[in-house]
Protein backbone atom coordinates (compact mmCIF):
# COMPACT_ATOMS: atom_id res chain seq x y z
CA UNK A 1 0.00 0.00 0.00
CA UNK A 2 0.97 3.54 -0.84
CA UNK A 3 0.60 5.84 2.20
CA UNK A 4 2.14 9.25 1.18
CA UNK A 5 3.32 10.79 -2.33
CA UNK A 6 6.17 13.47 -2.90
CA UNK A 7 5.80 15.11 -5.91
CA UNK A 8 8.49 18.31 -7.37
CA UNK A 9 8.81 19.86 -10.58
CA UNK A 10 12.64 20.55 -11.31
CA UNK A 11 14.34 21.96 -14.02
CA UNK A 12 18.15 22.34 -13.70
CA UNK A 13 18.81 21.56 -10.12
CA UNK A 14 21.61 19.35 -10.65
CA UNK A 15 23.31 21.10 -7.52
CA UNK A 16 20.91 20.31 -4.74
CA UNK A 17 18.10 17.69 -5.91
CA UNK A 18 20.07 14.97 -4.13
CA UNK A 19 20.42 16.63 -1.14
CA UNK A 20 16.61 16.84 -0.77
CA UNK A 21 15.88 13.67 -1.87
CA UNK A 22 18.03 11.83 0.53
CA UNK A 23 16.10 14.10 3.42
CA UNK A 24 13.27 12.70 2.79
CA UNK A 25 13.52 9.53 0.84
CA UNK A 26 13.22 7.23 3.77
CA UNK A 27 9.78 8.31 4.40
CA UNK A 28 8.46 7.99 0.74
CA UNK A 29 6.39 5.22 -0.68
CA UNK A 30 6.37 6.90 -3.58
CA UNK A 31 8.12 9.82 -5.39
CA UNK A 32 6.77 11.72 -8.48
CA UNK A 33 9.69 14.08 -10.35
CA UNK A 34 7.98 16.31 -13.08
CA UNK A 35 11.27 18.01 -15.17
CA UNK A 36 9.74 21.02 -16.67
CA UNK A 37 13.11 20.77 -19.53
CA UNK A 38 15.92 20.19 -17.72
CA UNK A 39 19.52 20.20 -19.94
CA UNK A 40 21.56 18.73 -16.91
CA UNK A 41 22.25 16.05 -14.67
CA UNK A 42 18.91 16.90 -12.84
CA UNK A 43 16.76 13.73 -14.44
CA UNK A 44 19.80 11.21 -13.88
CA UNK A 45 20.17 12.58 -10.32
CA UNK A 46 16.42 11.49 -9.97
CA UNK A 47 16.67 8.45 -11.41
CA UNK A 48 18.31 6.88 -8.45
CA UNK A 49 15.58 7.82 -6.14
CA UNK A 50 12.74 6.83 -8.64
CA UNK A 51 12.20 5.54 -11.81
CA UNK A 52 8.91 8.11 -12.46
CA UNK A 53 9.75 10.85 -13.40
CA UNK A 54 7.87 12.90 -15.99
CA UNK A 55 8.20 15.34 -18.67
CA UNK A 56 5.87 18.46 -18.81
CA UNK A 57 5.85 21.57 -20.90
CA UNK A 58 6.35 24.04 -19.23
CA UNK A 59 3.64 27.23 -19.75
CA UNK A 60 4.27 29.85 -17.18
CA UNK A 61 1.54 27.82 -14.58
CA UNK A 62 3.13 26.46 -11.61
CA UNK A 63 -0.12 25.24 -10.27
CA UNK A 64 -0.38 22.95 -14.32
CA UNK A 65 2.59 21.54 -13.05
CA UNK A 66 2.10 20.29 -9.96
CA UNK A 67 -1.49 19.01 -10.97
CA UNK A 68 0.22 16.86 -13.86
CA UNK A 69 2.14 15.26 -11.13
CA UNK A 70 -0.83 15.47 -8.71
CA UNK A 71 -2.56 13.47 -11.16
CA UNK A 72 -0.54 10.51 -10.74
CA UNK A 73 -0.16 10.08 -7.15
CA UNK A 74 -1.16 7.00 -5.97
CA UNK A 75 -0.19 7.80 -2.14
CA UNK A 76 -3.12 7.86 0.67
CA UNK A 77 -1.94 11.17 1.70
CA UNK A 78 0.24 13.79 -0.70
CA UNK A 79 3.49 15.87 0.20
CA UNK A 80 4.98 18.34 -2.45
CA UNK A 81 8.43 20.25 -1.64
CA UNK A 82 11.02 22.60 -3.70
CA UNK A 83 13.52 21.18 -4.98
CA UNK A 84 15.87 23.43 -3.25
CA UNK A 85 14.83 22.80 0.39
CA UNK A 86 15.61 20.20 2.39
CA UNK A 87 14.26 18.64 5.93
CA UNK A 88 16.63 18.68 8.79
CA UNK A 89 15.55 15.53 10.23
CA UNK A 90 11.46 15.21 9.38
CA UNK A 91 11.54 12.57 12.93
CA UNK A 92 7.98 13.87 13.66
CA UNK A 93 7.06 13.33 10.05
CA UNK A 94 8.18 9.58 9.89
CA UNK A 95 6.54 8.91 13.22
CA UNK A 96 3.31 10.36 12.00
CA UNK A 97 2.82 7.59 9.40
CA UNK A 98 4.80 4.92 11.08
CA UNK A 99 2.61 4.76 14.32
CA UNK A 100 -0.18 5.04 12.36
CA UNK A 101 -1.26 8.28 13.17
CA UNK A 102 -1.71 9.39 10.35
CA UNK A 103 -5.43 7.64 9.55
CA UNK A 104 -6.61 10.45 12.57
CA UNK A 105 -6.19 13.35 10.40
CA UNK A 106 -6.81 14.97 6.95
CA UNK A 107 -3.93 17.53 6.56
CA UNK A 108 -1.04 18.44 8.00
CA UNK A 109 1.74 21.49 7.98
CA UNK A 110 5.27 21.80 9.11
CA UNK A 111 7.88 24.77 8.93
CA UNK A 112 10.22 26.35 6.02
CA UNK A 113 13.11 27.95 7.42
CA UNK A 114 13.64 31.22 5.16
CA UNK A 115 17.25 32.37 5.46
CA UNK A 116 18.50 35.75 4.22
CA UNK A 117 22.20 35.00 4.22
CA UNK A 118 23.98 32.32 3.01
CA UNK A 119 25.95 31.78 6.79
CA UNK A 120 22.26 30.76 7.71
CA UNK A 121 22.34 33.48 11.00
CA UNK A 122 19.38 35.65 9.61
CA UNK A 123 16.34 33.56 9.08
CA UNK A 124 12.70 33.57 9.42
CA UNK A 125 10.16 30.51 9.85
CA UNK A 126 6.64 30.12 8.11
CA UNK A 127 4.11 27.06 8.46
CA UNK A 128 3.35 25.89 5.46
CA UNK A 129 0.43 23.66 4.48
CA UNK A 130 1.63 21.14 1.97
CA UNK A 131 0.63 17.61 2.92
CA UNK A 132 -2.59 16.28 2.76
CA UNK A 133 -5.05 13.24 2.60
CA UNK A 134 -5.69 12.96 -1.32
CA UNK A 135 -9.41 13.05 -2.74
CA UNK A 136 -10.68 13.21 -6.14
CA UNK A 137 -11.06 16.70 -5.57
CA UNK A 138 -7.70 17.61 -5.11
CA UNK A 139 -6.13 20.37 -7.02
CA UNK A 140 -3.92 23.00 -6.92
CA UNK A 141 -4.60 26.81 -8.18
CA UNK A 142 -2.53 29.74 -9.06
CA UNK A 143 -0.17 30.58 -11.64
CA UNK A 144 2.43 31.18 -9.14
CA UNK A 145 2.39 30.81 -5.22
CA UNK A 146 0.17 28.07 -6.15
CA UNK A 147 -1.80 26.43 -3.19
CA UNK A 148 -3.67 22.98 -2.69
CA UNK A 149 -6.95 22.29 -1.76
CA UNK A 150 -9.39 21.41 -0.23
CA UNK A 151 -7.34 21.85 3.25
CA UNK A 152 -9.55 20.29 5.55
CA UNK A 153 -9.24 19.54 9.35
CA UNK A 154 -8.52 17.48 11.71
CA UNK A 155 -5.16 19.50 10.80
CA UNK A 156 -1.83 18.07 12.09
CA UNK A 157 0.86 21.05 12.79
CA UNK A 158 4.85 19.86 13.00
CA UNK A 159 7.80 21.34 14.38
CA UNK A 160 9.90 19.78 12.18
CA UNK A 161 11.80 21.66 8.84
CA UNK A 162 12.90 22.33 5.71
CA UNK A 163 15.87 24.51 5.13
CA UNK A 164 15.06 27.29 2.42
CA UNK A 165 17.80 29.76 0.97
CA UNK A 166 15.74 30.74 -2.11
CA UNK A 167 15.33 34.18 -0.98
CA UNK A 168 18.86 34.90 -0.57
CA UNK A 169 20.33 36.70 -3.26
CA UNK A 170 23.67 37.37 -4.49
CA UNK A 171 23.00 41.32 -5.39
CA UNK A 172 19.93 43.71 -5.77
CA UNK A 173 19.62 43.03 -9.31
CA UNK A 174 19.05 39.70 -9.09
CA UNK A 175 16.55 39.76 -5.89
CA UNK A 176 14.18 42.54 -8.39
CA UNK A 177 14.44 39.80 -11.73
CA UNK A 178 12.87 37.43 -9.01
CA UNK A 179 10.33 40.03 -8.33
CA UNK A 180 9.89 41.38 -11.90
CA UNK A 181 9.24 37.11 -13.08
CA UNK A 182 6.58 36.87 -9.61
CA UNK A 183 4.93 39.87 -10.75
CA UNK A 184 3.91 39.03 -13.99
CA UNK A 185 1.55 35.94 -13.52
CA UNK A 186 0.77 37.28 -9.96
CA UNK A 187 -0.93 40.57 -11.86
CA UNK A 188 -2.46 37.88 -14.20
CA UNK A 189 -4.01 36.10 -11.35
CA UNK A 190 -5.47 39.45 -9.58
CA UNK A 191 -7.79 40.07 -12.90
CA UNK A 192 -9.06 36.30 -13.27
CA UNK A 193 -9.91 36.92 -9.57
CA UNK A 194 -10.35 40.38 -8.54
CA UNK A 195 -12.17 39.70 -5.31
CA UNK A 196 -9.16 37.56 -4.03
CA UNK A 197 -7.21 38.88 -1.30
CA UNK A 198 -4.09 36.19 -1.77
CA UNK A 199 -3.06 37.71 -4.61
CA UNK A 200 -3.31 41.14 -3.32
CA UNK A 201 -1.35 40.21 -1.15
CA UNK A 202 1.31 38.44 -2.97
CA UNK A 203 1.54 41.49 -5.11
CA UNK A 204 1.87 43.57 -2.37
CA UNK A 205 4.60 41.71 -0.80
CA UNK A 206 6.32 41.39 -4.20
CA UNK A 207 6.12 45.33 -4.95
CA UNK A 208 7.29 45.86 -1.29
CA UNK A 209 10.44 44.15 -1.78
CA UNK A 210 11.71 46.55 -5.10
CA UNK A 211 10.54 49.58 -2.83
CA UNK A 212 7.89 50.25 -5.21
CA UNK A 213 5.91 51.73 -2.49
CA UNK A 214 3.42 53.44 -4.52
CA UNK A 215 2.39 50.02 -5.99
CA UNK A 216 1.59 48.96 -2.55
CA UNK A 217 -0.73 51.81 -1.77
CA UNK A 218 -2.75 51.43 -4.85
CA UNK A 219 -2.87 47.52 -4.11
Amino acid sequence: MITISLCMIVKNEEPVLARCLDSVASMMDEIIIVDTGSTDRTKEIAAQYTSRIYDFTWCDDFAAARNAGLKLAEGEWFLYLDDDEWFEKPEQMLEFFKSGEYKKYKSARYVVRNYHNMQGTIYDDAVVARMVRLEPKTKFYGKIHEYIEPYQLPLKDFTDYVHHYGYVYQNEEDKKKHARRNIKPLQEMREAEPESWRWICQLSQEYFAIDEYEEVVKL
